[in-house]
């Protein structure tokens, strides 16, 4: 959530994470699972474990959305609009609160980890309404589209925006110069050599059975 400081007279975003039933690092694999209860009571579950990091945001926010998408394995993130009439998108890994104060470790490092700076940067490429200004937006909805990588985002207000955003980029998108005469060359090569391999293994065979 983000809202005004009256205290230091900026505006700081705020994020919390809750987990529970957390595992040890080879408590999971395809031979080993951890032990579940088939009868759940919220009366003798242990209270989530929250962790909260606060940041400094160098803009004033009116709304925020989050993406959605048709199976929800694209990359989370955060979008905002900011003063000036911007739609901004802020990738996840920056308000994470899982950050660490420290020089991250490598584990951390591993999992994408960033040291933790109160400020969050701006990047003028990460604007989704390009130059158009979308005037006292109030609400931000996203909708699945039938591609995973990319979600439908209406800005609404005084005026009215819509765009495709894509979290993770276009993974699951061919690009539009993509090679596919090279394509097809490969796929006709590799049956060309399956079916001459296929005749070279049938004929070595049946000379062993005459041998």
């Amino acid at each position: 959530c983000t809202y005004w400081s009256s205290l230091v007279k900026r505006t700081e975003l705020s994020s919390i994470s809750l987990y529970e039933g957390m595992i040890g690092r080879y408590g999971l694999g395809p031979s080993k699972q951890p032990e579940r209860n088939l009868q759940f009571s919220s009366f003798d579950s242990l209270p989530p474990v929250a962790i909260q990091k606060t940041y400094v945001f160098p803009y004033s926010v009116s709304a925020l959305g989050l993406p959605l998408t048709s199976h929800g394995i694209t990359s989370k993130s955060l979008y905002m609009a900011i003063e000036g009439g911007h739609i901004f998108s802020l990738d996840r890994k920056w308000v994470d609160p899982r950050r660490p104060l420290n020089e991250p470790t490598k584990i951390e490092k591993e999992e994408k980890l960033l040291q933790y700076q109160p400020i969050i940067p701006v990047h003028r490429l990460n604007v989704l309404s390009y130059g158009n200004e979308v005037a006292r937006t109030r609400e931000i909805v996203t909708s699945p589209a039938k591609l995973e990588s990319i979600s439908v985002l209406l800005a609404a207000g005084l005026d009215l925006f819509c765009t495709r955003a894509t979290p993770s980029k276009t993974f699951d998108l061919l690009a539009p110069t993509f090679n596919y005469s090279m394509l097809l060359t490969v796929i006709a090569g590799l049956v060309a050599v399956n079916i001459v391999a296929r005749s070279a293994s049938r004929r070595k065979t049946l000379n062993a059975l005459w041998a």
